[in-house]
């Protein structure tokens, strides 16, 4: 017999079954993670990582960074954790080049300036999911990016030809028309700016030298979806070169899932070897020691079991997958 549910009442149902999984036997970890130790759990296949995920989280309550061994498998579970979770899930994606050479055109890079503010600031996801390829790049120091930082609001005074000079001197490029992060456009009293860490472009308007009005708009209608009295625009130069890690803004409280340990070595030796001689940006000091912490040999469990850690801040042997 087939029962079929509107898909509202089966979205309600699949979020009741992390509450299931609390009451299993492997739920008894949960005690083993609060006091601050290494937990395994074995025979985790496809979607139920999501799952053990969702559970986890609603029981434990920490923010939780979970690490896939590609940019693919991050998406997946990604996808397949907001069936489980009412929580907010982020991705924080490899960037295309760490040297800053495609920084204009790079979404990733953006998207992982924005989750960096967001850290800084304690407003980071309770969720998110990366890859190693991710993990292994270098961030900007946590001051450095809101150093980085500035503030526009209506009724500021602001030249608006400074601001285009400066937008120029940054890397930002001058159209006719946003479409892309990294771009801007000047007509009369008008600017439409698409910061690299936005999600959507921005129209400031000005009388005279001072801004009357910031609307968020859509790039293909051009239509407003909401006014705002203020933004925030984050500009690094393109010869910026980030020296910190992820683990400098976790949060000391996060718990670090490394999922099928067994799949991440082999992945942090593949990327090691991409070093070697190559004069790649990636910090081979850094893949080697993945190596060697998530070697099987070092970790109970079966491939396909997934690996829990305190925040690499909080400890520091975690600390050293990084540094």
């Amino acid at each position: 017999m087939t029962s079929v549910l509107p898909l509202q009442a089966a979205e309600a149902r699949l979020r009741q079954l992390p509450d299931k999984l609390l009451g299993l036997p492997s739920s008894r970890r949960c005690a083993t993670l609060r006091a601050g130790q290494p937990a395994t759990f074995d025979n985790v296949w496809g979607s139920s990582l999501a799952l053990v995920v969702a559970a986890l989280r609603q029981q434990l309550a920490h923010p939780i960074v979970v690490v896939t061994d590609s940019a693919e498998a991050m998406d997946d579970l990604a996808d397949d954790l907001s069936t489980f979770s009412h929580d907010r899930i982020e991705r924080f994606p490899p960037s295309l080049e760490e040297d800053g050479s495609q920084r204009a055109t790079d979404e990733a890079w953006g998207t992982r300036i924005r989750l960096g503010k967001q850290w800084a600031r304690g407003q980071g996801a309770p969720l998110t999911v990366t890859c190693v390829h991710a993990l292994l790049q270098k961030v900007p120091a946590a001051d450095e990016l809101l150093g980085a930082s500035r503030t526009f609001s209506v009724g500021q005074t602001l030249e608006i030809e400074s601001l285009t000079r400066w937008l120029v001197e940054n890397g930002y490029q001058a159209m006719t028309a946003v479409e892309l992060p990294g771009e801007f456009s000047h007509r009369g009293g008008i600017l439409d700016l698409f910061a690299h860490d936005w999600q959507r472009p921005v129209r400031i308007e000005w009388f005279d030298n001072e801004i009357e009005s910031i609307r968020i708009f859509e790039v293909a209608s051009q239509r407003t979806v909401s006014t705002t009295d203020s933004i925030e625009l984050t500009v690094l130069s393109s010869d910026y070169r980030a020296a910190a890690s992820l683990a400098d803004w976790l949060p000391s409280e996060s718990l670090v899932l490394w999922h099928e340990p067994k799949k991440l070595a082999e992945q942090g030796r593949h990327l090691e070897s991409l070093t070697e001689g190559a004069g790649s940006s990636l910090h081979v000091r850094r893949s080697a020691r993945l190596v060697r912490r998530l070697s099987p040999s070092k970790r109970r469990g079966t491939e396909r079991g997934i690996s829990w850690s305190r925040s690499p801040i909080a400890s520091r042997t975690g600390r050293e997958l990084w540094r």
